[in-house]
C-alpha cells in the first residue's frame, strides 16, 4: 500500500536527507515466460521503473513503494497468465497508475496558477514581452538544459501541469492514456499540456 500524501506538493530531489529507499520486489514467477523478458534480472526490471516512479513523484520512499505494488499487482496477474502477455510494458503501466493514484490524491487544486507564467498581450493583441523568442520546443528544452535545473524549473509547475509535462514529454504517454490516468477529457489534458509547454518555456527564458 502506497502511504497517502493528501495535500503534499512534490517532496524536492534528494528529500530525506539523501538516503535511498530500500526497494522490496516480490518475485514475479512467470517474468521469463515473455520472449521479451529472457532471463533479466527483477532488479534491471525495477530500475527504470524506479526512474519513472521518481520523476513523478519526487520522493524516493513513495517512488519505491509504487513500484512495489506494480510488482505486486504484476504477481497477481501472473498467476493467471495474463503478466507473460504484458511483461515489462505492463510493468511500466502499473506503475504509472501507481504513481498517479498518489498524485490524484493529492488534487489538482492550484491548477489557475500558472497563468502567471502564460503569455499576456495587450489591447491591440501583440505579446506582451515579445524579446522573448518563440522558437522553443520541449525537446529542445530537454536537450539543451542542466537537468538539475530543469528539475527545478519542472517542480514550479501546479502539479497537473507538472505531471502532464511529465507524462507526456518526458515519459511519452499518449494523449488517451494520459486522459485516463489523471481521470480527465482528452481535449483537457491537450490545453493543460499546452499550457504547461508555455509556462515551461517563460521559466526557461527568463
Amino acid at each position: 500500500m502506497i502511504p497517502s500524501t493528501r495535500h503534499n506538493r512534490p517532496a524536492p530531489p534528494g528529500a530525506e536527507g539523501g538516503r535511498q529507499a530500500a526497494l522490496e520486489v516480490p518475485a514475479v514467477p512467470n517474468a521469463s515466460a515473455s520472449p521479451h523478458d529472457g532471463a533479466r534480472d527483477i532488479r534491471e526490471l525495477a530500475a527504470p521503473l524506479m526512474a519513472t516512479a521518481r520523476r513523478l513523484l519526487s520522493d524516493e520512499r513513495l517512488a519505491a513503494a509504487a513500484v512495489a505494488e506494480a510488482f505486486r499487482k504484476s504477481s497477481r496477474l501472473s498467476a493467471s497468465g495474463r503478466f507473460a502477455a504484458g511483461g515489462p510494458a505492463l510493468l511500466r503501466r502499473l506503475v504509472l497508475e501507481a504513481c498517479l493514484a498518489v498524485l490524484r490524491e493529492r488534487g489538482w487544486e492550484g491548477s489557475e496558477e500558472v497563468r502567471a507564467l502564460l503569455p499576456t498581450f495587450d489591447a491591440a493583441g501583440r505579446r506582451v514581452g515579445a524579446d522573448l523568442p518563440w522558437t522553443w520546443s520541449p525537446a529542445a528544452a530537454l536537450a539543451a538544459t542542466d537537468r538539475a535545473e530543469l528539475r527545478r524549473r519542472v517542480d514550479r509547475l501546479p502539479l497537473l501541469h507538472r505531471t502532464l509535462f511529465l507524462l507526456r514529454d518526458v515519459e511519452e504517454v499518449g494523449p488517451a492514456e494520459a486522459a485516463r490516468l489523471t481521470g480527465l477529457a482528452v481535449p483537457t489534458v491537450d490545453a493543460r499540456l499546452h499550457e504547461a509547454r508555455l509556462a515551461l518555456r517563460s521559466l526557461l527564458l527568463t
